[in-house]
């Protein structure tokens, strides 16, 4: 890991990279990076099913930005009765309130994935819809764990 920081740290410093960040780290390997520096990211899947708190909270104490991939749950928001419900009472479609959701949480971002330009609207859509506390609430009921991106090298695999 130290030979991959120092080459992105020499990146940045010579100005192809202006910021920084990492993907898939544990609250370990978080630990063992922020003594290095100019870190400031990480992106891990994040989604109602999979909620990543402990990260979201360890990124908002370290002044990182949180970057939430699969942030619809490859589509399973759009089966999800309570998504759905809220997504009717907004008139809009489930994969907005999950992304609304989701941009609710302090310093969170996401890079939701799309082929059409109709669920471009949507995602676009998600930044004009505020949720009530209620609903940010119940979305948050929703966290069961449920990771949809599991690979056996992944390090929470041991």
């Amino acid at each position: 890991m130290g030979a991959t920081l120092s080459t992105m740290a020499q990146l940045q410093a010579s100005g192809p990279a202006r910021h920084l960040g990492v993907s898939n780290f544990t609250i370990d390997q978080l630990r063992q990076v922020s003594d290095f520096g100019p870190i400031e990211v990480l992106q891990v899947e994040c989604h109602p099913f999979l909620q990543q708190e402990e990260l979201r909270s360890w990124c908002v104490e370290h002044g990182w930005a949180f970057t939430a991939y699969s942030p619809i749950a490859r589509g399973d928001v759009i089966d999800d009765d309570t998504i759905e419900s809220i997504a009717d009472a907004h008139d809009t479609d489930p994969a907005a309130i999950a992304l609304a959701w989701l941009l609710s949480k302090a310093q969170v971002t996401t890079i939701p994935k799309t082929i059409s330009e109709e669920h471009l609207a949507s995602n676009f859509a998600a930044l004009d819809i505020e949720l009530s506390d209620d609903e940010v609430g119940r979305i948050d009921a929703l966290d069961e764990g449920r990771r949809l991106v599991d690979p056996d090298s992944a390090p929470w695999n041991p």
